[in-house]
């Protein structure tokens, strides 16, 4: 359809255009007038996300802060925050509300149905490239909706510090209670080294056991010094043993016998009473009192150097055996020593255990005390990273309806339903408007056409086609 004939349509039937576009429109019109008016008012609330923390001094980061506007936008729009602006009102006691309420006989609480009510007035968008929530209540009273939002913003704000406040209230009860059990393990720890010390009379268990393994280092030198006397008296009492079994001959042949000065002078003297023998025994001859008196001292001297040479040998076994026992009580002494250093680091072992229970006891308390009294800052913390702006004010104009727009919507609906009508109209019955829809509508050429005019008519040639067409 041309639009010279969208138009010769309309103005055929204009009458019905202009009864439809005026019929919408006083409907916008009068449903905009008669519609019960609305007022939003608005308050500001900032949010500091650079505000460091009161307790830890930690900045906060503005990463991730789209997700975090997003957080506090449900948490205004949360029915804890709108219970909280019901009860600062009172208007679970509002006489229309509860009419309202019982009218509309549903099973939810009054008070969650009143917030539920607000919550549904209620609007909270961010403002662009900032932390700023606007938070707005339509109400139909202004004084009523600027009440509304400013309370709304107060709960906002004290929720907020609770949500901030209630887990480090919760850890701090925690951490007292959990302080209280471990400065009783360090008390429990603390004693049982004490008793630990006081039984084993321990003062310093390292000092102790380097002097112990000093005595330990002596003993054993000892004891192999002792046990090389031993060895080498040992060896010399297994030859003096055989040399007593064999007779004087090997006992003269001991490095002890031939070592001793008073064993050589007895051979000495004998060796001279035997010169005097010789010469007195040639002189004299061998039945000579003399001669028998040299004989005799020479024999007694003979028995003397015998019973020496014995007594020599025999004091190389008590030698050995002074040795030997020496050497036992040596290594039983260095046994006894061991143990003893065996026990000492027993107890050290032992006394560090009980030092490192005391110590993990004590760094256990002191952190989960430091933690405890940050929790404890924490939960009396009323600071908070959030601020009101502006608060609302009872708004001088209704925001809805919107008069103008309203207006401007009923006029375009209106000559949508007036274009609407006359196509409908147009449908079932089609008029001849122009010369082209007569040329449309029968199929035939146009010859002339004849216009409303007071001269006189004539034909007016408009095609070069043939006055008739076989077909």
């Amino acid at each position: 359809m041309a639009m010279n004939q969208f138009l010769r349509m309309i103005a055929g039937r204009m009458w019905l255009f202009l009864t439809v576009l005026l019929l919408v429109m006083a409907i916008g019109i009068g449903g905009t007038l008669l519609w019960p008016k609305k007022y939003t008012a608005e308050v500001n609330v900032l949010l500091d996300l650079r505000n460091p923390d009161a307790v830890s001094g930690v900045a906060g980061s503005l990463t991730g802060s789209a997700t975090y506007l997003a957080t506090e936008i449900d948490v205004v729009r949360s029915q804890r925050v709108a219970l909280r602006v019901v009860d600062s009102l009172n208007l679970a006691t509002n006489s229309e509300l509860r009419k309202q309420f019982a009218d509309s006989k549903v099973s939810t609480p009054l008070r969650e149905w009143i917030a539920d009510l607000l919550i549904t007035q209620l609007k909270v968008k961010p403002s662009r490239e900032s932390t700023v929530l606007q938070i707005s209540y339509a109400g139909k009273d202004p004084e009523f909706s600027a009440l509304l939002a400013n309370e709304f913003a107060k709960a906002y704000v004290e929720t907020n510090l609770e949500l901030r406040v209630e887990p480090a209230r919760q850890q701090s009860v925690w951490f007292d209670e959990r302080v209280k059990k471990l400065r009783d393990n360090l008390d429990a720890a603390q004693r049982k080294l004490g008793d630990y010390q006081r039984t084993n009379k321990i003062v310093s268990v390292d000092e102790r056991l380097d002097v112990e393994n000093m005595r330990l280092q002596e003993l054993s030198t000892r004891l192999v010094a002792l046990q090389g006397q031993s060895a080498e008296s040992g060896s010399r009492a297994a030859v003096a043993v055989t040399a007593l079994k064999s007779g004087p001959k090997a006992l003269s042949e001991l490095p002890d016998v031939l070592q001793s000065s008073h064993i050589q002078l007895l051979k000495n003297d004998r060796s001279n009473l035997e010169k005097q023998l010789a010469d007195v025994g040639g002189n004299l001859g061998v039945n000579h009192p003399n001669y028998l008196k040299l004989k005799e001292e020479i024999e007694s001297i003979r028995k003397r150097t015998e019973q020496e040479m014995i007594a020599v040998a025999r004091a190389l076994e008590s030698t050995h055996e002074v040795n030997r026992q020496r050497e036992q009580e040596a290594r039983v002494a260095l046994d006894r020593q061991r143990e003893k250093v065996i026990s000492i680091k027993s107890r050290r072992d032992e006394f560090t255990v009980l030092t490192r229970d005391v110590e993990t006891a004590e760094r256990a308390f002191e952190e989960a005390s430091q933690r405890g009294s940050k929790a404890g800052l924490a939960s009396n913390l009323r600071q908070s990273n959030l601020m009101i702006l502006d608060k609302a004010v009872p708004p001088s104009r209704a925001s809805s309806p919107n008069t103008v727009v309203n207006s401007i919507v009923s006029l375009i609906l209106g000559l949508l339903a007036a274009v609407a009508a006359v196509l409908m109209a147009e449908m079932p019955n089609r008029h001849v408007f122009s010369a082209r829809d007569a040329a449309e509508f029968a199929g035939l050429p146009v010859i002339g056409t004849v216009g409303q005019s007071t001269r006189r008519l004539r034909l007016k040639k408009v095609s070069p086609r043939p006055l008739l067409t076989s077909y």
